[in-house]
């Protein structure tokens, strides 16, 4: 890439010598017919002095013109996305098939995927060293996504190619929105029991309303290294007798693993255990007692931080194996929750991989989506 950016910076540099020549020869062709009929010979001290004024304008604009190329000629990150643009590049082209929404909620839906199209850019960065002041800087440059309304479709077209082996976040996303057929709704309260190494604890009624994919930076002890920890997050009601009979209830030590196991699932959830990594109560409105009925016992929301049993929830890739890991209707149900506008707005996905995505060959309705702020 450093050879193509100094060839093309050679030709833009010839360029304007070349340039600059032939705008001197014009404007004298042009001033010795004049010259010629005001009674002014080639070979006279007036037409000498003319030359040297052009054989100086000449340097100047010459001079100017290099310095606007030096300042305006791209670094070698946007040199490679100025060639991407020319010459086209591969990507993939997701159509989202679109419900019967108006333009106030197709405006929440590109709002809503924005950030997962600037996850999709494609980043070229290059490292350039100063050699007269021994630095160095790194140049970036984005290739953006970018996206259209066609009829009743809303097409992306990303920045790289989506990589569905390795990277298939976005498409676990948009295929939950987009599974409006299959019956994976999941009750308003799911039972279950939380135990201590084996020993029933309490009992909770889980919100499904309430589940969120949720990822958190974390430390390891062992490396020190820093990296992601993923999780379900959901609500529960647990009985307001927690709060008193404390003593009674089994002691959680040191090695001691927590777990909860869903009663009776339905057929939507095949997945019934699940390690309980943190819970507590929640605080605010929403921590207020509850009391659904008159013979009801008081109950108070509890939040779980879950993960499958068996389940190594931390890791860079963890968000991908997370949304493998669990059933559908959880994915859902978060969609649902988290992303209101792609849950209701989303009736189907195609995914197509495109070999080579010409953007001044295609339609003048394609949007950049805007880079996200460093």
């Amino acid at each position: 890439m450093g050879l193509l950016h100094f060839l093309l910076f050679a030709a833009a540099f010839v360029a304007l010598i070349a340039a600059t020549l032939t705008v001197g020869a014009l404007a004298w062709a042009l001033l010795r017919p004049l010259l010629r009929a005001c009674g002014v010979a080639a070979e006279s001290d007036t037409a000498g002095r003319i030359q040297v004024g052009l054989t100086l304008a000449g340097l100047v604009a010459f001079t100017v013109g290099a310095i606007g190329l030096a300042v305006v000629m791209p670094d070698r990150a946007e040199t490679r996305v100025w060639l991407a643009r020319l010459f086209g590049y591969p990507a993939t082209r997701i159509s989202l098939r679109l419900a019967d929404v108006d333009p106030a909620a197709r405006a929440a839906l590109v709002e809503t995927l924005t950030p997962m199209m600037q996850a999709q850019r494609r980043r070229f960065a290059y490292r350039i060293h100063n050699l007269r002041s021994h630095s160095s800087h790194v140049a970036r440059a984005d290739l953006p996504s970018r996206y259209r309304f066609d009829g009743e479709y809303l097409e992306i077209v990303t920045g790289r190619p989506l990589d569905r082996d390795g990277n298939p976040l976005l498409l676990h996303v948009l295929r939950a929105a987009a599974d409006t057929e299959s019956d994976t709704a999941l009750p308003e309260q799911l039972w279950a029991d939380v135990d201590v190494d084996g020993q029933h604890d309490f009992a909770t009624a889980l919100l499904p309303a309430t589940v969120q994919l949720t990822a958190s930076a974390t430390r390891s002890a062992a490396s020190g290294r820093r990296s992601e920890r993923c999780m379900l997050d959901i609500q529960g009601l647990v009985s307001a007798d927690l709060l008193h009979f404390a003593d009674e209830r089994p002691q959680a030590g040191a090695g001691s693993r927590r777990h909860l196991v869903l009663r009776t699932p339905p057929d939507a959830l095949r997945e019934r255990r699940f390690e309980v990594v943190a819970m507590h109560l929640v605080r605010g409105e929403r921590g207020r007692m509850v009391k659904e009925w008159p013979e009801d016992r008081t109950r108070i929301h509890m939040a779980f931080s879950l993960a499958p049993s068996g389940f190594d929830a931390v890791g860079a890739d963890c968000g991908r194996r997370l949304l493998e890991r669990l059933d559908p209707a959880w994915t859902q149900a978060a969609v649902r929750q988290d992303l209101p506008a792609l849950g209701d707005a989303v009736d189907g996905v195609e995914v197509e991989d495109i070999a080579r995505f010409v953007p001044w060959q295609a339609a003048d309705d394609w949007v950049e989506v805007p880079p996200e702020e460093d």
